[in-house]
């Protein structure tokens, strides 16, 4: 629990923590925090629950505070609160109502978010069973919302075209990769100047995209229904994007036939094209993975360790040319291939 001793270190006593929660609470809508309990740290964010007397009821609500200070990595803040009204106007309810985002370090010198409580279990604390088509079906309703650019910023007025965005994506990667290990940049350099294809990106439409969705960010509710959680990475992209995590993350919580029926479901409604630039988006992130355990090691049982995306990422340079080819014949087999080690 790195992040959560992190943020212990830095208020310093449960005291401070208490007083400091409950001024969040009394500013947000005038209610009184009758206690809270520690949930859950991811890798930039760490999660609690507030249990407030609000009219004149005990209600629970989830405080959400963002850790991380890695420019290298940053993914945004806030984004429920700020995809709200676009999520609302486009019919898809998959995802927690936020109430407040606050980034001015006024009671704790970290940005956060008051969200509501949802009632069920993360999916990777999940043993019964769940029908994962659902989660295809979600996938595909929220990959029909358009958006005018791609990147995080999804209020920019710069609209740039995909090839552009994602060159520049892919350069900034390079310069990351040399920096840390060139072996990575040297591979992928060559890669994108053989393989990169500019015109298939063309006909694209930038859609709204989670781009962190694996198990540890799906939540099943009471009705058995996926909910999708901690959407501070949503961007403009390119809805194929959206299936890399479930594909690498968490593989011990998943069978095959459960992965398998996530793109039954998905494909029984909308398409999907793993082509060749698709797989250097892959190796990219495969790489830029790499690094961040580099940088941020992880000793859970939730993601894998730096060895796990370099053993990928070698196994998948080798094969671009094979797999966008298999993929055009068989999408619903994109979640075969991957090389498991004991993390």
């Amino acid at each position: 629990m790195m992040l959560y001793d992190q943020f212990l270190t830095t208020l310093t006593t449960q005291k401070n923590i208490q007083h400091a929660f409950s001024s969040i609470v009394y500013k947000w809508n005038g209610s009184h925090l009758e206690s809270y309990q520690f949930l859950a740290e991811g890798r930039i964010n760490i999660v609690f629950r507030l249990i407030v007397i609000y009219n004149h009821n005990l209600e629970n609500f989830i405080l959400k505070i963002y850790m991380s200070d890695d420019s290298e990595f940053w993914q945004g803040e806030g984004k429920e609160f700020y995809l709200e009204k676009l999520l609302k106007l486009n019919s898809f309810s998959n995802y927690p109502k936020s109430y407040i985002y606050n980034n001015k370090m006024d009671d704790i010198p970290y940005s956060y978010e008051i969200m509501e409580e949802i009632r069920g279990g993360i999916l990777t604390n999940m043993n019964f069973n769940i029908d994962f088509q659902k989660l295809g079906f979600v996938l595909a309703q929220l990959h029909k919302i358009k958006v005018k650019s791609y990147g995080k910023d999804l209020l920019s007025s710069q609209h740039e075209s995909a090839d552009t965005y994602y060159a520049n994506y892919f350069l900034n990667a390079i310069n990351c990769f040399e920096k840390y290990n060139g072996e990575l940049a040297t591979t992928f350099l060559k890669l994108w100047d053989t393989s990169y294809e500019p015109d298939l990106y063309k006909k694209i439409t930038p859609v709204l995209i989670h781009h962190d969705v694996h198990a540890h960010n799906i939540f099943i509710d009471k009705f058995g229904y996926p909910i999708l959680i901690d959407w501070d990475s949503a961007r403009g992209g390119i809805k194929e994007y959206d299936f890399i995590k479930l594909k690498y993350l968490n593989t011990n919580f998943y069978t095959k036939d459960q992965k398998e029926n996530i793109l039954k479901g998905y494909l029984s409604i909308a398409n999907l094209n793993f082509d060749k630039n698709f797989i250097l988006y892959e190796l990219c992130w495969l790489a830029r993975m790499y690094i961040f355990e580099m940088k941020h090691p992880y000793y859970g049982q939730y993601f894998p360790n730096k060895e796990f995306y370099y053993e990928n990422f070698i196994n998948l340079s080798t094969q671009v040319e094979d797999k966008s080819n298999f993929y055009k014949n068989y999408p619903d087999k994109f979640f075969e291939g991957v090389i498991a080690n004991e993390y």
